[in-house]
C-alpha cells in the first residue's frame, strides 16, 4: 500500500477507536458463524459457513467453499480465494489453489509457489514434498535441502525427522544452516489459455516488475491475478487499466498520477482502498465496492460523484474537481472529507455524522442536515 493510502489509513485510525484491543469472539447464528467483541457488540454478522478458533493470530474462515483467514479482531487479512488450507504451522499457512498447494504468510504474502500436489506443513522450519514420487524437504525459500530420496517421512522435530529408506525407518539430521540446497523452480507449463488481457503495455509491465508473473511467461495468468490483494501501479503513464476485472481478490488499488480517462472497477467487489487521484477521469461508478473504506478521487475532471452505496467510506477525498452537489447521507462512518477546490454549494449529511471537515471556508458551501 503506497504512501497517499498509507496516510489515508491512518487518518482514520487516529480517530477511530479500534476494537483490537479486545479479542473478536466466535458467534454461531442459525447455522453461520459471526464475531462478536468481548461486550457481545457484533462485530461481523453471522454469514460464513465456518471459522476456526484462533491459532497463531488466524482463524480460517469459510464462505461458499472458498477458504480465507481473518485476524484477532475479525478483520479478513487473507480473503476467500482458496479451495482449501491449513492452521498455521510455523509462521506459514499451507493453501490450495486450482488443484496445486504452497504457502503464504500471516498477511497472505505467497512464500512458497503454489506447485505441488500435497500440503506443506512447516516444522522446524522445513517441510516435507514428494518429487517424483519420493519424499524430501524444503526450507522457507522453496530450496530442496533434503533430497527426494525417502518412500515415507515424519516431519522435522528437535533437528531430526524419522524416514523411510529402501524400506528401513532411520532417522536423519537436520540439514546445518549453511548447506547449500537445490532451488525447486516453478514449472514454466502453463497454458495460453487462461491469459488475462492486458492491452496497456505500461500498465502490463508494472504488473510484471511487480512480481505478479509467477510462472514467468511474460504474461498474468488469471490464476495469479487471483493471489494479488494489493496493485501499485500510479506513476506509471498507464492510459487504460482494462484487465484489471481479472484482479478478483484486489483489496488495495493505487493508480494515481496516471492518463486514466476511464475506470471500471465493477468487478473489483474486494475493494477497500482506492487512490485514483491526478488522472483525467470524468466520471466514476462504485456501486458495486460496497467495501471501500478509504476513497481517493481528487484532481479529476468528476463532475458528480454518487457514494450512497459505499457506506464504509472513513476517507474521502474528492478535491480539485468539478463537484457541485456531495450527498454523504449514506456515509455514517466518514470520518475525514477533503472537498475544497469544487464548486460545491451543498453538501447534505447524515444527523448523526462526526466529520472533520477539510475544506475553504470562504466557499460558499450550505452543508445541509437530513
Amino acid at each position: 500500500m503506497k504512501k497517499r493510502l498509507l496516510i489515508a489509513l491512518i487518518a482514520i485510525m487516529l480517530i477511530k477507536t479500534s476494537f483490537a484491543q479486545n479479542p473478536a469472539v466466535i458467534t454461531i447464528v442459525n447455522g453461520k458463524y459471526g464475531f462478536n467483541d468481548a461486550t457481545g457488540k457484533i462485530i461481523v454478522a453471522p454469514k460464513y459457513d465456518y471459522i476456526s478458533n484462533l491459532k497463531d493470530g488466524l482463524s480460517e474462515i469459510l464462505l461458499n467453499k472458498k477458504l480465507g483467514y481473518a485476524d484477532e479482531t475479525g478483520t479478513v487479512v487473507i480473503p476467500l480465494i482458496y479451495d482449501d488450507g491449513s492452521e498455521v504451522y510455523d509462521g506459514l499457512v499451507s493453501v490450495k489453489l486450482n488443484g496445486k498447494w504452497g504457502s503464504i504468510d500471516k498477511t497472505g504474502k505467497i512464500i512458497i509457489p503454489l506447485q505441488y500436489n500435497a500440503s506443506l506443513l512447516f516444522c522446524d522450519g522445513l517441510a516435507d514434498v514428494i518429487i517424483d514420487g519420493k519424499y524430501g524437504f524444503i526450507d522457507k525459500t522453496n530450496t530442496l535441502v533434503v533430497p527426494a530420496i525417502y518412500e515415507n517421512v515424519y516431519v522435522f522435530s528437535g533437528g531430526k525427522a524419522k524416514v523411510m529408506l529402501n524400506g528401513n525407518w532411520i532417522y536423519i539430521d537436520k540439514p546445518s544452516p549453511d548447506y547449500v540446497g537445490t532451488k525447486i523452480n516453478i514449472s514454466n507449463n502453463s497454458s495460453k489459455t487462461g491469459i488475462v488481457n492486458i492491452p496497456d503495455a505500461n500498465f502490463k509491465k508494472v504488473l510484471i516488475d511487480a512480481g505478479f508473473d509467477l510462472n514467468k511467461d511474460g504474461e498474468i495468468q488469471e490464476s495469479e491475478a487471483l493471489l494479488v490483494k494489493e496493485m501499485s501501479v500510479e506513476k506509471s503513464n498507464i492510459s487504460s487499466l482494462d484487465g484489471i476485472s481479472s484482479f478478483k481478490n484486489l483489496s488495495k488499488l493505487a493508480c494515481n498520477d496516471n492518463k486514466l480517462t476511464s475506470l471500471d472497477l465493477s468487478q473489483n467487489i474486494n475493494l477497500t482502498a482506492l487512490d485514483c487521484g491526478n488522472n483525467k477521469l470524468s466520471s466514476l461508478n462504485l456501486s458495486q465496492n460496497i467495501y471501500l473504506t478509504i476513497l481517493l478521487c481528487d484532481h479529476n475532471k468528476l463532475t458528480s460523484l454518487d457514494v450512497s452505496k459505499n457506506k464504509y467510506i472513513g476517507n474521502l477525498d474528492c478535491s480539485n474537481n468539478s463537484l457541485t452537489a456531495l450527498d454523504l447521507t449514506k456515509n455514517k462512518s466518514l470520518l475525514v472529507l477533503s472537498c475544497n477546490n469544487n464548486i460545491i454549494i451543498q453538501i447534505f449529511i447524515s444527523e448523526n455524522i462526526n466529520i472533520n471537515g477539510n475544506f475553504k471556508k470562504d466557499e460558499p458551501t450550505e452543508w445541509v442536515k437530513k
